[in-house]
């Protein structure tokens, strides 16, 4: 996920990844939000193999953020967040989300979703490069993890 300074309390976002639902298929899909004020755009795709790779970044030549399943573009957003409507500096986020319960993150005590390879562009032309270390959130006993930012798992336990 890319997403506006999380200490401004903006609200926007764009991401792309699989979702682990409940009453449906697990699918693929992309998301973005210019802020708070603005309601998500969700693109739907098929249902997630294992050792996909997603990627969210700005391009520059653009001006739109791009989200990727794959070597499949997913979406784009329609504004261009350098362009004063984003706070800066932007976030880059890597996790399992849960808003909902019953929405629980992939991955059980047995076999963990891994996230690897975890890296970011810090300017135009920049190399991709390392998260640096930093701190994981998890809320109550039930989501966990395991690793540190450049590789890590994660599951909802007590699901086998």
């Amino acid at each position: 996920m890319l997403a506006s300074n999380y200490a401004s309390g903006y609200g926007g976002y764009a991401q792309s990844g699989y979702a682990d639902l409940t009453t449906h298929p697990n699918r693929y899909f992309s998301q973005w939000r210019r802020s708070s004020q603005y309601a998500p755009v969700t693109v739907w795709g098929g249902a997630p193999s294992s050792g996909q790779y997603y990627s969210t970044y700005y391009n520059f030549d653009t001006g739109r953020i791009r989200m990727f399943v794959g070597g499949t573009l997913y979406d784009t957003t329609n504004f261009d967040p350098n362009a004063n409507i984003w706070p800066k500096p932007w976030d880059s986020q890597f996790f399992g989300e849960t808003f909902w319960l019953q929405d629980d993150m992939p991955g059980t005590a047995v076999t963990h979703a891994v996230f690897s390879e975890i890296r970011y562009v810090t300017q135009r032309g920049g190399p991709w490069v390392a998260v640096p270390s930093g701190t994981f959130h998890v809320d109550g006993s039930r989501y966990h993890y395991t690793g540190n930012t450049s590789l890590f798992g994660i599951w909802t336990d007590p699901l086998q």
